[in-house]
């Protein structure tokens, strides 16, 4: 990984529990291993998210399920950026910039102002935004 430090959209979350990704032809493809050993190392290290991606994450799963128990672990061993000032500035920018919406732009602006790189598979949306480093979970950097 070297020194660059990721924020995982909530899509990366699932998709990394889930064990792989949905294709373009519907059919769910496994990663292969060094795509699961690149996620692995984020996972098992430092895992970072945005308010965002927690909100999502733990409204998505079934309070009592096997899935909420392994959200609430990866959650509670991950860093967890709140809102502060500057990150509302940030979001504000990149709202009206690029017509993400709030749920999108907050989580892009949380990567712009921690100096972070996305992973997600939403580069429809995260892919225009300048400056924010983005790391397409479709073609990981394995």
């Amino acid at each position: 990984m070297g020194t660059v430090n990721y924020l995982l959209d909530t899509n990366a979350v699932i998709f990394y529990l889930k064990g792989g990704l949905p294709q373009p032809d519907g059919v769910f493809r496994a990663f292969t291993p060094s795509e699961s050993a690149f996620l692995d190392g984020i996972f098992d290290v430092a895992p970072q998210c945005s308010i965002v991606t927690q909100i999502e994450l733990m409204a998505k799963s079934n309070p009592g399920g096997q899935e909420a128990t392994k959200i609430k672990t990866i959650l509670r061993n991950s860093v967890i950026f709140e809102i502060g000032q500057d990150l509302v500035e940030e979001t504000i920018r990149v709202r009206r910039d690029h017509r993400l919406k709030m749920p999108d732009a907050l989580i892009a602006a949380t990567a712009l102002v921690q100096d972070l790189a996305l992973i997600s598979g939403n580069f429809h949306d995260f892919g225009k935004v300048l400056g924010l480093k983005f790391i397409n979970l479709f073609a990981l950097p394995v």
